[in-house]
């Protein structure tokens, strides 16, 4: 059975700048590699064969390079002439999704090992309309912070109460990992765009009580976001030292 993922990489990083100033975000080294090089390894590894790149920002490289490199997966590159949002992003793609029962979501700009295989068992055991990638972070007021229901915080995976974008004041430390696997039917649930998934569409699929039920994965390996120059730093500090695998 085919498997595909939608890598969101439109958006400029302004917060990498100047590292952007010249470089898509998708592009910009990490251990001297690409971090979407490192996101197409990983699909490779676990099993997914095709993968959407939806870009915007110096597109051009994005297909130059997709060009250049021979990857397991095969890739596309489709271009966001207007910036949809994450979840406005994917529904502009719904025929390339067409034949697919699930797949998978990923924000380009984190650095993960997660094992994608187990987090495919997870979803397909609970059945759920999505599941979310979670990882614990430090700073939970500046993360989407993912509550679980009752008696499942402890081992950081079950079913998803809450989605709260940085809040002031945080319930707990588990964050949206910006990692997420999703059944076709989640297509329905997506408004007109600009709309984004931790925004619009999860709570608005957590208030329907006649929804099928949202559940979160905890992401046991390495997973960071590198949203920033601070974090990007750090990417490549760990990758240097061998913490990233």
């Amino acid at each position: 059975m085919s498997e595909c993922a939608v890598l969101l990489a439109a958006g400029p990083g302004t917060r990498l700048r100047p590292l952007t100033d010249t470089i898509p975000k998708c592009l910009v080294p990490v251990g001297g590699r690409p971090m979407l090089d490192w996101w197409l390894e990983l699909l490779a590894r676990h099993g997914v064969d095709r993968a959407l790149v939806a870009t915007n920002y110096l597109s051009d490289q994005v297909k130059a390079f997709v060009r250049r490199q021979k990857h397991a997966v095969e890739v596309e590159v489709r271009d966001e002439p207007v910036l949809l949002g994450t979840a406005g992003a994917v529904t502009a793609q719904a025929e390339w999704l067409e034949k697919e029962e699930s797949f998978w979501v990923i924000y380009v700009d984190n650095l993960s090992s997660a094992d994608l295989s187990a987090m495919r068992s997870f979803h397909r055991e609970k059945k759920g309309i999505g599941t979310l990638g979670v990882y614990e972070t430090p700073v939970p007021s500046q993360c989407g912070i993912v509550e679980l229901r009752n008696g499942e915080e402890a081992n950081g995976s079950g079913q998803v109460l809450r989605l709260v974008e940085k809040p002031a004041f945080p319930a707990g430390n588990l964050a949206n990992g910006g990692l997420y696997l999703l059944d076709r039917e989640i297509l329905d649930h997506i408004p007109a765009p600009p709309c984004d998934f931790a925004r619009d569409v999860f709570p608005a699929i957590l208030a329907r009580s006649s929804s099928r039920p949202l559940f979160a994965w905890r992401i046991r390996g390495y997973h960071l976001d590198m949203g920033t120059l601070e974090t990007y730093q750090r990417a490549e500090q760990d990758v240097r030292n061998g913490v990233f695998p």
